[in-house]
């Protein structure tokens, strides 16, 4: 899917034009292009799964339409394909991090050692960690199913 290679230190002006789920949005780049965008080191509930439509409320919240937002590419992905994986920042607030520390994603550990998710381990998971510890967000559930395992049908 994503190419785990680190990228130039672009950023991307863009615009919210919609939120698809909890890690997932469409946005419109300063050249007026559609651009699906998928949060980079986090995973959210699916939108059908316990969880899910929690994370794309909450996303949708910190990011209402319309929103003014700068992408940090995480990895070299498929932009010209219409598919970038970054850090969102908006408000000078990185927004995947806040995911997490608000109990809304789980750390993506699959990728957290690549590009810019290396950079921000540690905040990562002390944010999850703290979420845990505070049973918020989706760590109020008694068993709370990660995503990868959910697509995979491997949830009680």
């Amino acid at each position: 899917m994503i190419l785990a290679q680190a990228v130039s230190a672009q950023v991307i002006n863009a615009q919210i034009v919609n939120i698809e789920d909890g890690d997932t949005l469409t946005v419109r780049s300063n050249k007026g292009q559609n651009i699906t965008v998928r949060l980079s080191c986090i995973d959210a509930p699916e939108k059908n799964q316990e969880g899910g439509k929690e994370a794309y409320n909450r996303l949708n919240t910190l990011l209402p339409k319309g929103t003014s937002i700068k992408l940090y590419p995480a990895y070299k992905g498929l932009y010209e394909h219409q598919l970038l994986v970054v850090l969102v920042v908006f408000d000078n607030k990185n927004i995947n991090l806040q995911m997490v520390q608000e109990g809304q994603a789980w750390v993506y550990e699959n990728y957290i050692g690549v590009g810019r998710c290396s950079t921000i381990v540690k905040e990562l998971r002390q944010g999850q960690t703290t979420a845990q510890h505070q049973r918020i967000g989706l760590w109020n559930k008694n068993n709370p199913c990660p995503p990868w395992d959910y697509r995979k049908n491997q949830c009680k």
